[in-house]
């Protein structure tokens, strides 16, 4: 199935809207794959998949294995981004501000960011970038983590910093917008859910608020 938000959830009709975002967590955490419009500033600019990708340089590079004594030459196309700034580089484009988006993308198993001058491939493992050999160990999705418990609540303030940085349309989407990521991990930690905050440290975390 091809499930996209904008055209599964009818607009505007809130009953519609409530049985469709109580499934949401859902469809992102179990979807075989997520297509994200990185550069889209809005639902009608599209994927924007019909874009030209020139690398900004190629480099012919040239190894040798020494224990074999035997060249292999490879071309790479390289542009001005290093692995360490790929996390930055998805937090700082459009999609990276949307409130919706947060918990979506950090439940997805695997995610395919399509910009306008590249594609980007996000899953537990890795990141990577389409313009050849630029990756990094994906920092970003946290939910094997999650799963397997012993998850601090500095983890969780400084997921909440991030999450409370974004944008929403609508104030009244806050909560159900990380539903799913508080289901999550009250299963790993035996925690419960007051409004974002957990029982075991309310006080503490009433502070932090």
């Amino acid at each position: 199935y091809l499930w996209i938000d904008s055209l599964c959830i009818i607009q505007d009709d809130v009953e519609d809207w409530q049985k469709e975002a109580a499934k949401m967590s859902s469809i992102f955490q179990f979807a075989d794959i997520v297509l994200s419009a990185a550069s889209a500033m809005n639902a009608t600019e599209g994927l924007g998949i019909n874009s030209s990708f020139e690398p900004a340089l190629a480099l012919e590079i040239t190894s040798t294995d020494t224990r074999r004594n035997e060249s292999q030459s490879e071309k790479w196309h390289m542009r001005n981004l290093y692995s360490s700034m790929l996390p930055r580089f998805i937090a700082l484009s459009p999609i990276g501000a949307r409130g919706w988006i947060f918990q979506e993308l950090l439940l997805a198993q695997r995610v395919l960011y399509i910009y306008k001058g590249q594609l980007v491939w996000q899953c537990h493992c890795l990141i990577e970038t389409e313009d050849c050999g630029v990756s990094t160990t994906s920092n970003i999705s946290l939910e094997p983590d999650i799963r397997g418990g012993g998850k601090s609540m500095h983890e969780w303030w400084r997921l909440m910093d991030d999450f409370l940085s974004r944008d929403f349309t609508k104030a009244e989407d806050t909560i159900p917008a990380l539903a799913g990521l508080i289901d999550l991990w009250q299963i790993s930690t035996g925690d419960t859910s007051v409004l974002g905050l957990w029982q075991n440290d309310l006080p503490l975390h009433m502070c932090w608020f």
